[in-house]
């Protein structure tokens, strides 16, 4: 069990990626990955978050060229302990 429990611990570690930009951000959910990202905590950042990837999410569906991309829109699951600081001039 604990061989497994190790395994797919590495795995989850494997699939966190971290982002600055909107270029990451969206890299990384195109990438099925779970996206470590700073978070100014304002609910109409969230809703933004949400709205800008549910429009990408339709853009990409209509430009299906095969690539991983994202579908749906992405949401903030949870604030870390250790959040990654908020690059100066970000929002």
């Amino acid at each position: 069990q604990d061989y497994m429990l190790q395994s797919r611990r590495r795995e989850l570690e494997s699939r966190i990626v971290r982002a600055t930009t909107w270029e990451e951000f969206i890299r990384g959910l195109d990438n099925r990955c779970l996206v470590l990202a700073p978070f100014s905590g304002d609910a109409d950042a969230e809703e933004a978050i949400k709205q800008r990837t549910s429009s990408q999410s339709d853009e990409n569906q209509q430009q299906n060229d095969g690539k991983p991309q994202l579908t749906g829109a992405a949401k903030s699951l949870c604030v870390p302990f250790e959040q990654p600081a908020m690059p100066e001039g970000a929002r």
